[in-house]
Parts: structure tokens; sequence; C-alpha cells
């Protein structure tokens, strides 16, 4: 794992963060609370992809793998919360691009 990608006390990595990422800087838990899971998985978002970049659902299972077990699970917060896009089809990801406000 990248050194920015690891966990607890990582320069980089927000305090609320770190208390759910193990030292190697695996997902130790899923908060409860709604505010700190979205929280956390926004960086994760961050994290697996860049932006303006797509990948297919084994790169992208592959990305997850390396914070959580379950990949199965993060994909489906990250789709339901809206931190990810996917193709109609359900082929392709990417992070949702944001559209400047006149």
């Amino acid at each position: 794992m990248d050194a920015h990608l690891a966990g607890n006390g990582c320069l980089g990595t927000p305090p609320l963060v770190a208390r759910f990422l193990t030292p190697d800087g695996r997902l130790s838990a899923m908060p409860a609370k709604q505010g700190k899971r979205v929280a956390l998985l926004s960086w994760l978002a961050t994290q697996i992809l860049a932006p303006g970049e797509s990948v297919d659902e084994k790169a992208l299972g592959s990305r997850l793998s390396a914070y959580h077990d379950d990949v199965a699970m993060l994909r489906r917060y990250l789709i339901d919360f809206r931190l990810l896009t996917r193709t109609p089809d359900g082929t392709v990801y990417a992070l949702p691009t944001v559209t400047p406000r006149p």
C-alpha cells in the first residue's frame, strides 16, 4: 500500500477517518452514524480514484480490497451515497463530475 494511503497518524488523513483505520491503512470498522460513514467513504473514494479516471469493476474491486475484504459492501455504499458513478450497464466506475455553478 502506498505510504500516503496508510492510516493512523499519516499526513493528510483526517482524524475522523484515521479513527476507523488500522495502522496499515485498512478499514477497521464502518461508522454507525451516517455522517461519519459518508466522511469515511468520501475520503476512500478519493484514495481509490483520481478525478477524471474511470475503471472497470475488476480494477475497482482490486483497489477496494486494499481497504476491506468486503468489496461489494464498499462498492454498494459508494454508489448508494453517490460518491462514485457507474455506467448504466455497471461496467465502468468513476468519481462524479462536479458542474460549476455560474
